[in-house]
């Protein structure tokens, strides 16, 4: 599914407008009757008693809050229910479709009130104060900056109200392209209801924070206009991902479905290198093989049973030497797909053979952790690959590849993975919540999975192996990429639903959860 910024939803409105002949009126109309179903769906969980407060701008936000109420007023479902329309500046104001839509329900008796200044907003505190249910419908996608004035105290009154459900109209009011938690405000809702497409802020922080569960409502907008190839941003999907898993054929073997070599693991760090190990053997695909240094080789036996193991070279410290490029290079040249980096250590010597065998691996290549630390400052080096690459850095790591700070990664992660990606041709997946994906043509996905259970070591190790595991089964790289990200995050997702637990969660647990998650995502 495409996903868009909010100068890309205006642009397409215009479209649908003056050049598909698209009445804005049919469109507001959609729109509202939807806010209006979203409502009542809300209101089934409160008291029979209790008010709905539809708190309007005078803009088509507003104009959306209009027909909403229009449809509320005429429902049976919500006859016992007292319906109030707060207005967000002076009636003579409001123009075109939304002008249309006021005067319908001020002609039907609707119970509308004006908020022009404090003191009025200080009268009406007590039907804030007894809203079951509160509409946001202020302001959308023409919101310039910061709120002030009235509006923003209307919006924090909003957000100390304790007992008021909110569904907020297309996005939370207050939240901007430019949105700053720390100095912004912006509407907490429940659930926002958003036309036609997501609005990139709506999927990532902190827009996140604010958007309670999200609804995206097709509100009659060409379908040519919404899946335009122009549009390079995306949010992943069940249907779209499910698609890749395949069914696997009756007389399948081993063979089959490919072969993983991990290069990982140092004294200390043998988790890392298992853990990576058993991402891969979860994947399905049909070998792993882990290379190691020779002396970790019987802890790893130990610890793994079906991942086979490849004692290697060592230094003084533990780690792999440049002595073993030789055996991995041979080694590598009958597998599917490599991966390299978890747990290797930052030893100078291991991190000269990190880069010798980017540089030199004629196979698709997943590259986390000491294996990115390893090619900080020597990031060009990626462009010489002639196989495809994923790099999978979380902020920290992301920060010293483009040598800059981890504010600045947090701030501009769709910009930053982007244009990393298209520089160095590589498939980049910066972790995070959420986590984005980008390949070296513009594509980025955005993936919708996962929870904070996830914030402990190893992890990340996990989908490492997990990637490289799909690689080796014939998945190309980016869709290894998407869907190794969803599974990872799903499976996280199944683990807090069953544990009803955002905390807790441990690395070598959440492998066993993958398969839930294929079985999920598969149907």
């Amino acid at each position: 599914m495409k996903v868009v910024s909010f100068n890309q939803m205006k642009e397409i409105d215009r479209i649908a407008i003056e050049e598909c002949g698209i009445k804005g009126l049919f469109l507001m109309e959609n729109a509202g009757c939807a806010v209006g179903k979203n409502a009542e769906e809300m209101l089934a969980g409160i008291e029979r008693n209790a008010q709905v407060l539809i708190v309007c701008g005078k803009g088509n936000n507003g104009g959306d809050g209009f027909v909403a109420a229009r449809h509320l007023l005429n429902s049976g479902c919500v006859k016992d229910i007292d319906i109030k329309v707060a207005l967000l500046g002076n009636i003579k104001d409001i123009k075109g479709d939304a002008k249309t839509n006021f005067d319908i329900i001020k002609e039907m008796g609707a119970d509308i009130f004006e908020i022009l200044e404090l003191k009025q907003l200080q009268k009406a505190k007590h039907i804030f104060q007894h809203a079951g249910l509160v509409i946001d419908a202020i302001f959308g996608i023409g919101l310039k900056g910061t709120v002030r004035g009235v509006a923003l105290e209307v919006i924090k009154l909003i957000n100390m109200l304790k007992q008021s459900q909110v569904l907020s109209v297309d996005l939370p009011s207050g939240l901007y392209e430019c949105f700053d938690e720390k100095r912004d405000v912006c509407i907490q809702a429940d659930r926002t209801i958003t036309f036609g497409l997501p609005k990139k802020e709506l999927l990532i922080y902190p827009g996140i924070k604010f958007t309670g569960n999200l609804i995206i409502q097709d509100i009659g907008l060409p379908k040519k206009l919404l899946t335009d190839p122009k549009l390079k941003l995306n949010l992943t999907t069940h249907s779209e991902l499910s698609s890749l898993i395949s069914n696997r054929p009756i007389n399948s073997h081993k063979g089959t479905f490919g072969h993983v070599f991990i290069i990982a693991g140092s004294r200390g760090l043998t988790g890392a290198a298992a853990l990576a190990g058993l991402g891969a053997l979860y994947s399905g695909t049909g070998l792993v093989t882990l290379g190691i240094p020779e002396s970790l080789n019987s802890i790893m036996e130990m610890k793994l049973t079906e991942v086979m193991t490849k004692p290697l070279a060592e230094t003084t410290d533990g780690s792999l030497s440049k002595k073993a490029k030789k055996e991995i290079l041979d080694f590598s040249a009958r597998v599917d797909a490599v991966a390299i980096g978890p747990g290797l250590s930052r030893n100078t010597e291991t991190s000269f053979l990190i880069r010798e065998l980017i540089e030199s691996l004629e196979k698709p290549v997943v590259i986390d952790a000491d294996g990115i630390n390893a090619l900080a400052g020597h990031v060009s080096m990626l462009k010489k690959r002639r196989y495809p690459t994923i790099i999978t850095p979380h902020l920290a790591e992301m920060a010293k590849l483009i040598e800059g700070d981890v504010s600045e990664v947090t701030s501009g992660r769709i910009g930053i993975a982007e244009k990393f990606a298209y520089t160095y041709k590589t498939i980049t997946l910066l972790k995070g919540a959420r986590t984005i994906i980008a390949d070296e043509k513009g594509n980025i996905y955005i993936n919708p999975t996962g929870n904070p259970a996830l914030a402990i070591g190893g992890t990340g190790d996990v989908l490492t192996g997990l990637i490289s595991g799909l690689i080796a089964q014939g998945l190309f790289g980016l869709d290894a990429a998407k869907l190794g990200a969803y599974l990872h995050g799903l499976a996280a997702d199944i683990w807090k639903y069953e544990n009803k637990l955002d905390r807790c969660l441990t690395a070598t647990e959440l492998t066993k959860y993958i398969p839930k998650a294929f079985m999920s995502a598969k149907n």
